[in-house]
C-alpha cells in the first residue's frame, strides 16, 4: 500500500477513480483509519462505490454511524437493502 500510496500523493490530478481505489486500499490493507482520513480530504462528491469502501472502514473501526454523517441519505439506503434481504427471504 506504501507505494499506491506515494504514487497517489504525486499525482497532479486525481479523479473519483484514483481517491476510491486508495482509500479502499487502506481498508482492505487493514489501514482503515487511514481511509478515513483520506475520504475527509477527498476533493469531490463520492459516488456509491466510494461510501461502500467508507462504510466498510467504518465497520473495521467500529465507527458505523460515523458513516451516516457523511451521507444523510445513508440510513435510507441500509434500510432499502435490508428491506430486499428480506424480501428475497
Amino acid at each position: 500500500m506504501g507505494s499506491a500510496s506515494k504514487v497517489f500523493d504525486k499525482m497532479l490530478e486525481r479523479d473519483l477513480v484514483s481517491w476510491t481505489c486508495v482509500i479502499n486500499g487502506f481498508v482492505d490493507n487493514t489501514r482503515p483509519l487511514e481511509g478515513l482520513r483520506l475520504f475527509k480530504k477527498m476533493e469531490m462528491e463520492p459516488n456509491d462505490v466510494t461510501m461502500i469502501s467508507v462504510l466498510r472502514a467504518c465497520a473495521e473501526t467500529i465507527a458505523l454511524s460515523a458513516g451516516m454523517n457523511y451521507d444523510p441519505k445513508l440510513p435510507v439506503v441500509l434500510l432499502e437493502i435490508d428491506d430486499e434481504e428480506k424480501a428475497s427471504q
